[in-house]
């Protein structure tokens, strides 16, 4: 976990069912502020930022920003958007862990796995749905992570409904 890049520099793609970005990013974490903040430069619209803030212990993480507003408004239907406010709170969960560097007890249901030296981090999201964090291509900290919402389908299939990229060019650790 210590080489997510979580402050750094890259490129991105979002995808969902509604729509497609790519971007370039820059992104800061601040652990004692409790908060990890994007801002994407979205071809033709500009920068906009989306701040995940994951406060104090029973406390429900908060997400702002323009891309927020934008990810709500292309994500029309109800139950979708109620998975986006889920996949957020997992995503919230995720950074707690990061910081604390292990995983507390009120966070049930994570699993964590290294698979020929990519990390791999899973939490069911309900009974249909998991959150998945991947993190591919080490060198000194790992150059891609993947976050993905996605549907479990019959025969142990998963379907993604969405999935955001970040290739990293530059990384602070930190």
């Amino acid at each position: 976990m210590d080489s997510l890049c979580l402050t750094g520099q890259g490129r991105g793609r979002l995808e969902h069912s509604s729509g497609r970005h790519v971007f370039n990013y820059e992104s800061l974490w601040e652990p004692q502020k409790r908060q990890w903040s994007l801002a994407l430069g979205l071809p033709l619209i500009g920068q906009e930022l989306i701040r995940f803030h994951y406060g104090a212990e029973g406390k429900r993480p908060k997400v702002s920003g323009g891309f927020a507003k934008r990810l709500r408004k292309e994500r029309v239907n109800q139950s979708t958007n109620g998975l986006l406010a889920r996949f957020y709170e997992k995503l919230s969960e995720w950074l707690v862990i990061n910081t604390e560097r292990k995983i507390p007890n009120r966070f049930s249901g994570w699993n964590l796995s290294l698979d020929d030296g990519n990390l791999v981090a899973t939490a069911k999201i309900d009974s249909q749905h998991l959150f998945e964090l991947k993190a591919f291509a080490w060198d000194q900290h790992y150059e891609r992570m993947t976050l993905s919402l996605l549907e479990r389908l019959p025969v142990n299939r998963r379907q993604s409904i969405l999935r955001l990229e970040m290739f990293v060019s530059a990384c602070n650790l930190e």
